[in-house]
């Protein structure tokens, strides 16, 4: 039986900005075990709600792969990525997402 609740490998994001590009993560590797507890700490602006975004299957990478629960997310049409998310992810999980998305 596989424990990973989220891995990803190699992410790498990056955003368009007026003075040229912004990358937020380059060759990013997390593997989050069912049970583990997983705290984002950082400084503002250092990409943590980006991240939780990517995660929540919000935002695209750039680059990389993230697989929730063993499935790949990369080239999941918008339908399945919902049914993904009504199915794997915990109501907890889901608060503190959208907690946050308020927040900005």
């Amino acid at each position: 039986m596989n424990n990973k609740l989220i891995e990803i490998k190699n992410l790498k994001k990056t955003y368009n900005h007026l003075n040229g590009k912004i990358t937020l993560f380059k060759d990013l590797n997390i593997i989050i075990q069912k049970g583990d507890l997983v705290a984002l700490v950082g400084p503002s602006g250092s990409g943590k709600s980006s991240l939780i975004h990517l995660m929540a299957l919000l935002d695209e990478p750039s680059k990389g792969n993230i697989k929730i629960n063993s499935i790949s997310t990369n080239n999941l049409r918008k339908k399945k990525k919902i049914k993904l998310e009504e199915k794997k992810f915990p109501l907890y999980f889901k608060i503190i997402i959208y907690y946050m998305i308020l927040q900005q």
